[in-house]
């Protein structure tokens, strides 16, 4: 085929050429010709004496590029692309004076869902007679249809015209063989077989694979295993098939396209061989009708085979070891249980679990739930109990209720609508869960919670806190990490909150029997939201008839939880605090509670302590006067530096280093908010290093770089460190101390490291 285009494309050359040679002698004849306004003779390459050009309507025409295409099949032309194997598609490229085009790239397209190529790319270069070569298949045994493919080629920098061939995909023929499978029948319960069956594509085994789609009866509910579709190998599909409790006849389907067949397997019936306890949920329930607290159980039993592979559809009796208070099981009483015959019979599931339910009486209790399966005449009878079933409840006790923050400094100062999460955790006397539904009241001295309360679910619910107005502001009495020092103290931005709940005062239970009898109590009065954080309540503070403060709000309690007796000391009762005087003496119903203190933390650094020496005075507040200073401190006894004609064995200078602290808070001299990072940027600290002519940079470090969830008047300490090696000089330039808040406010601080050794 090659032979005979180039022969032809060799013939139109020659013809070309001998038609240039004839426009050439005519045009160095000069004179006339065909319609042109102005004329100019052109002479061949090999002519003397003659050198003219011309323009005008008469002027000869410039061929292009082209590219031919053809589709083959065994050599020979086609327009079939079979659904098997593939054709090979040929692409001659000649350039604009009509000759073959070397080397030059050729991209070939087709639909996709129709054909591809190989190489995948659709890419080939033109060999010496200018004819690229790829390869065509069909895009997958399902496609069908006509399509055009085409080709392209770059010559002589111009894209060239493309060619196109039309073709045709026809259908593949399927043909499925009979399914056979490999193991006896039936099979044991939850054994194994496997099925095998042969795929033709037009009457021979696919090269490619074919997807086969399986499927049954029993593996839909679950009663066996096999897989949704598996791949031919060699044109054979194998499917993998697992017996999980069918214990009969199952029909297994297997198809490709739109052809189908079946086969049936079957599987013997598994036989019980033990019953065990699974759950109870929930393991505690509280006595009949305690409000939003369940009082019904469900107790979850499996039954399986020697092997541990579930039963279904077995029967199973139920029966309790106490029916204390009007305990019922699956809502039957104990006389209509006698009547049963001592069982309540319940059939195992697919999974081979059976459920029971069990509903307290009025009484506080424990139970059992005993499961039996009656013997056949294989097997012996299956006797087992469950775990130990409690029926008991009761309201939050004050040692068992708690109250957490998800961050206590939030950037709440500046910004309105900031929040963070308080969760409560409220449980009964021996640590069970209140009932659900059990109401937790919030309040504070400022800003605020975005619910007035909420209800527990599983002993915990959560409210959201908010920053806003009122922002506490100047208050009388100061909050401090260290009342001896003034500049550790706060008296703005700093909210206290308080979480309360009618429950139970706590008690020592010496007899165990979970009931109070005159036992230690710890007394509780009334709540209180403690704003200055002294553990104790405040009345207003007057001076010259003048209100310097207000006094501390309170809920005043009423009825039988009110009382005038003196309650225990101040922050005696983990944290549980109460307003002076309002105990009533006695153990009972009282408000359980715990409180909290938020900051509303500033955006920008206000103060900066300083906390090592050589920073300024110890505690000072070195901002006030920036930059920071920090001076002679690097610790360093100036290095000999060795004589050049006699070197040392070691090296005599020495490493130099120095530590700073500050101790960093907001306006309101409270910590930073959690999140803010502390770092050094920008270092220009330099000095001298041995055998080094350029100053080299100390090295900076910062220790404590990200500030922690924190309350701490007076706020956070940082350390940092630079530090030289081989010094001759001792470091001094200028860095900066960056503070970055959450939001992305940046305090920035410049710290003068003086040069005094």
């Amino acid at each position: 085929m090659r032979n005979l285009l180039a022969s032809g494309l060799i013939s139109r050359i020659r013809f070309a050429f001998v038609v240039m040679v004839v426009a050439a002698i005519a045009g160095c004849g000069g004179g006339g010709g065909g319609g042109s306004t102005s004329t100019s003779t052109t002479c061949l390459p090999f002519s003397t004496g003659c050198s003219t050009s011309g323009s005008g309507t008469g002027g000869t025409t410039t061929a292009s590029a082209a590219v031919t295409l053809s589709i083959l099949s065994n050599g020979k032309a086609t327009t079939i692309l079979p659904s098997t194997g593939s054709v090979t598609v040929q692409a001659l490229v000649t350039d604009t004076t009509g000759a073959v085009a070397k080397s030059k790239l050729v991209t070939f397209s087709a639909d996709s869902t129709l054909a591809k190529f190989v190489p995948s790319t659709g890419t080939a270069l033109t060999d010496s007679n200018g004819i690229a070569t790829v390869s065509m298949s069909a895009a997958s045994l399902s496609a069908a249809g006509a399509g055009i493919v085409t080709a392209t080629a770059t010559v002589d920098g111009t894209t060239a015209a493309s060619g196109t061939a039309a073709f045709q995909v026809g259908a593949a023929t399927i043909e499925l063989g009979v399914p056979a499978i490999t193991s006896t029948l039936p099979i044991s319960s939850y054994g194994t077989t496997t099925i095998t069956m042969k795929v033709k594509v037009n009457g021979v085994e696919p090269t490619e694979p074919v997807t086969v789609y399986v499927s049954s009866s029993c593996a839909t509910q679950g009663k066996a295993t096999l897989p949704a579709s598996v791949q031919t190998v060699s044109g054979t599909a194998t499917v993998t098939y697992t017996d999980k409790g069918c214990g009969t006849s199952d029909t297994v389907t297997l198809s490709a396209f739109d052809k189908s067949t079946s086969t049936v397997i079957t599987s013997l019936t598994p036989a019980a061989a033990n019953i065990r306890f699974v759950s109870a949920t929930p393991s505690l329930i509280a006595i009949r009708g305690t409000a939003g607290l369940p009082d019904v159980a469900n107790v979850v039993f499996q039954v399986v085979d020697a092997s541990g592979n579930p039963v279904a559809s077995k029967t199973v009796g139920f029966s309790l070891t106490s029916w204390t208070g009007g305990i019922t099981l699956q809502e039957q009483t104990q006389a209509q249980v006698n009547a049963l015959g001592g069982f309540v019979n319940l059939q195992t599931a697919a999974d081979g679990t059976v459920t029971v339910s069990v509903k307290a009486g009025t009484n506080p209790a424990s139970v059992y739930v005993n499961a039996k399966i009656l013997a056949t005449a294989t097997t012996p009878e299956l006797v087992t109990q469950s775990n130990k079933l409690v029926i008991a409840g009761g309201p939050p006790t004050q040692d068992r209720f708690s109250l957490s923050v998800g961050t206590h400094n939030i950037e709440g100062w500046d910004y309105d609508g900031v929040t963070t999460g308080l969760n409560v955790y409220a449980f009964d006397r021996v640590g069970n869960p209140v009932p659900d539904g059990t109401t937790v009241n919030f309040i504070t001295e400022g800003a605020g919670t975005l619910s007035k309360y909420c209800s527990t679910t599983d002993a915990t619910c959560s409210v959201n806190f908010a920053s806003g107005e009122r922002r506490p502001l100047n208050e009388y009495t100061a909050v401090c990490s260290n009342y001896s020092d003034a500049t550790t103290c706060s008296t703005s931005g700093r909210v206290t909150v308080v979480a309360y709940a009618l429950g139970e005062e706590g008690f020592d239970d010496a007899g165990g029997d979970n009931i109070y009898t005159n036992e230690v109590f710890r007394d509780l009065g009334e709540v209180f939201i403690d704003s200055n954080e002294n553990g104790k309540w405040d009345d207003a503070v007057v001076s010259g008839g003048v209100q310097l403060s207000p006094p501390e709000q309170y809920i005043p309690l009423t009825g039988s939880l009110a009382g005038t007796s003196a309650c225990p000391t101040p922050g005696g009762y983990a944290n549980a605090k109460s307003k002076l005087n309002t105990c009533n003496g006695s153990w009972g119903q009282a408000q359980v509670r715990r409180d909290t203190v938020i900051v509303l933390s500033g955006s920008w650094v206000k103060h900066l302590y300083a906390m090592t020496s050589n920073l300024g005075a110890l505690g000072s507040d070195v901002i006030n006067a920036l930059p920071v200073t920090l001076t002679d401190s690097f610790g360093m006894t100036r290095g000999q530096v060795p004589p050049v004609a006699t070197p040392p064995a070691i090296d005599y200078a020495l490493s130099c280093m120095a530590s700073f602290a500050v101790r960093i808070s907001d306006i309101n001299n409270n910590p930073m908010p959690a999140g803010t990072t502390v770092s050094l940027a920008d270092n220009n600290v330099q000095y001298s290093q041995l055998g080094t002519p350029d100053l080299v940079t100390a090295v900076a470090t910062s220790n404590e770089s990200v500030i922690n969830d924190t309350i701490a008047a007076g706020g956070t300490i940082h350390t940092f460190t630079l530090k030289g090696s081989k010094c001759v000089s001792v470091p001094a330039g200028r860095i900066n101390l960056v503070v970055a808040t959450p939001k992305g406010n940046k305090t920035t601080i410049p710290i003068d490291v003086k040069n005094n050794l």
